[in-house]
C-alpha cells in the first residue's frame, strides 16, 4: 500500500468530552488521502473506547498508547508514527467553528529550499 499524503496527528488524554466532535470533524473533509493517527497518553476515561469505535468503522484511524507522559511527548512520538509526507496536527479540545482542511496544493507546487 502506497503512503497517504498526509498524516493527522492527534494526541489525547481524558478528552472524551470533545473527541466525538474531533474525529468528525476529520472524517468529514472533502480531502480524503490521510491516515489518522491518534495517541493516548494516559486516558482513564473512555477515549480509547471512542477513538477503537471510530477505528474499527474507518482504516484510516490508527490508535497508538504509550505510557502517562507530557503533552510534547505524546507529541513528539505521534510524529514518529507519521508515513505521510505532510503532517496536519489537530488539537481535539479546540476545534468547535474552526476549519481544519489541508492545503495540499501550496505545499505541492512550493519550490524546495
Amino acid at each position: 500500500m502506497t503512503a497517504r499524503l498526509v498524516s493527522v496527528v492527534m494526541v489525547i488524554c481524558n478528552v472524551e468530552r470533545f473527541l466525538v466532535e474531533a474525529i468528525e470533524r476529520v472524517l468529514g473533509q472533502t480531502f480524503h488521502d490521510f491516515e489518522f493517527i491518534i495517541l493516548d497518553y494516559g486516558s482513564i476515561d473512555r477515549s480509547k473506547d471512542t477513538v477503537l469505535s471510530y477505528a474499527a468503522r474507518d482504516s484510516r484511524i490508527k490508535l497508538h498508547s504509550t505510557p502517562p507522559c507530557t503533552y510534547i511527548e505524546a507529541k513528539i512520538a505521534a510524529c514518529s508514527l507519521a508515513q505521510g509526507r505532510y503532517i496536519a496536527h489537530r488539537l481535539p479540545v479546540f476545534w468547535r467553528g474552526t476549519a481544519c482542511g489541508v492545503n495540499t496544493d501550496f505545499h505541492e507546487k512550493r519550490t524546495p529550499c
